[in-house]
């Protein structure tokens, strides 16, 4: 079965702010940094007013702060790495850690939650959940997968939770976050979903195609209605106070389920796209590709004709084109079958590629007609890549007699080129000039190389 994590890459569909957040992610980790930072020198100066939440004892706590930015630097660490390094997993260990040890001695009343001498505030419910979640989606980050994602799920969900709280001015169960500790935990949002971005379930919010337009549009569409009626009830309904919080944290849990249904239709959808894709591809690719020997078929060999004629007309690039026809072809399949017939255009084929120079084009033309279309460097080197391919045919009949059970198969060919000409009216000039050399190699005894008029004067 397909794994679609494995093989589908819209590296070049993603949208440029992932490539910005990237590239920034040393600045997003400064931020992050001194918002928390910034937060505990408040707290530790007695002044954080305006910056403290809905309630009064909001602040940024030190053991948050300690934590926040132990996160910033692995976070940073960990968007240079396809997995986390041994740095990043002890970060990430040491700040799940701490807060999970000060939350237990806390709630055992080991010391008390907050020594009012030094500094306000405590480590809220909601920021040791938020702290250890996204300690886990980046620690786990390439190894466990889809434990990673679904913690980063998570930690999205309570910093969008405390969002909401804060702008409907209520608190929860856990108490809320200062503001300046909800502003870091925002710059660790963008840095964990740029080092995520990889993800399926994450990309498919972040692709410029028509699926991530719509999968954008539904998530913000479901974010920003249940949004907008909780301020309406709250701001202009009049909603008592002790209802709303209930009311707030359903708003949150029906943003975050419509967030999450309308990536994971996304990605469906993508999934979906990328195999119809594929299968055009491959009806493509079929409709140019000779069945037997995988060459390029007629079709296909006339594409890229058409091709070099046009760089022959704007860039006076030029083109040499080599027909060729296997010997007695006839005499082949009425005295060893068919079979052996096939066996020897596949042989043809495969000995005749690893000889090709790079932008050579070779192509069956049908039957037992090849026609190669070359790069004319210089007009000496395709008579010399040509005179390869004509022993390497002829060689080839040891490897097929000693193969064959009857008499031994004897295999060779005649060569015909040209060149095109910029004054050609199509590429069927030159076609026609190389089979004109072709008959010429023919009619000369057959398993030799002749040159077309026009073309034997520039190698003159």
């Amino acid at each position: 079965m397909l794994n679609y994590t494995e093989t589908m890459d819209f590296s070049d569909d993603r949208l440029k702010i992932v490539a910005r957040l990237s590239q920034n992610s040393f600045c997003l980790s400064v931020f992050m940094c001194a918002c928390a930072l910034i937060g505990l020198a408040f707290n530790l100066a007695g002044s954080a007013g305006l910056l403290q939440g809905p309630s009064s004892d909001a602040a940024t706590h030190p053991v948050t702060a300690i934590c926040l930015c132990c996160l910033a630097v692995a976070l940073h660490l960990g968007g240079r790495c396809a997995r986390p390094t041994g740095s990043v997993r002890f970060l990430c260990a040491f700040a799940c850690g701490t807060v999970l040890l000060h939350h237990t001695l806390t709630w055992l009343e080991v010391y008390p939650a907050t020594p009012s001498q030094l500094f306000h505030g405590r480590v809220s419910v909601e920021a040791t959940m938020a702290i250890v979640f996204l300690s886990l989606c980046t620690g786990l980050r390439g190894r466990m997968k889809t434990q990673g994602i679904v913690c980063l799920v998570a930690f999205l969900l309570i910093v969008m939770n405390c969002i909401i709280g804060a702008t409907f001015g209520v608190t929860f169960v856990g108490g809320d976050l200062a503001a300046l500790t909800l502003a870091s935990m925002c710059f660790a949002a963008l840095l964990a979903l740029s080092n995520n971005a990889n993800d399926p379930f994450v990309r498919v919010l972040l692709l410029s195609s028509e699926v991530g337009v719509r999968a954008r549009v539904m998530a913000m569409v479901g974010t920003l209605v249940p949004w907008a009626t909780g301020m309406f009830l709250y701001r202009l309904w009049g909603m008592p106070k002790l209802e709303f919080p209930i009311v707030a944290l359903m708003i949150t849990v029906i943003i975050g389920t419509t967030i999450i249904l309308a990536i994971f239709s996304g990605y469906q959808h993508q999934v979906g796209d990328e195999l119809r894709q594929a299968a055009e591809r491959r009806l493509v690719e079929q409709a140019v590709t000779d069945g037997l020997t995988g060459l390029r078929n007629r079709a296909g060999i006339t594409q890229v004709l058409r091709r070099r004629m046009l760089d022959l007309k704007q860039s006076g690039r030029p083109v040499g084109i080599v027909m060729f026809d296997l010997d007695h072809f006839k005499r082949i399949n009425d005295t060893h079958g068919h079979d052996e017939g096939d066996r020897v255009l596949v042989g043809v084929a495969r000995c005749l590629e690893p000889l090709l120079r790079q932008g050579d084009v070779l192509g069956r033309w049908g039957g037992e007609e090849f026609m190669l279309i070359a790069d004319l460097r210089q007009p000496e080197e395709l008579t010399q890549l040509v005179e390869r391919l004509r022993v390497a045919i002829h060689d080839l009949s040891r490897q097929l007699g000693n193969k064959s059970k009857t008499t031994p198969i004897r295999v060779s060919a005649s060569f015909g080129v040209a060149d095109m000409q910029a004054t050609d009216a199509s590429y069927n000039d030159a076609v026609k000039r190389a089979d004109m050399a072709l008959y010429q190699a023919k009619a000369a005894g057959r398993n030799c190389v002749a040159i077309a008029p026009l073309f034997a004067s520039r190698v003159a």
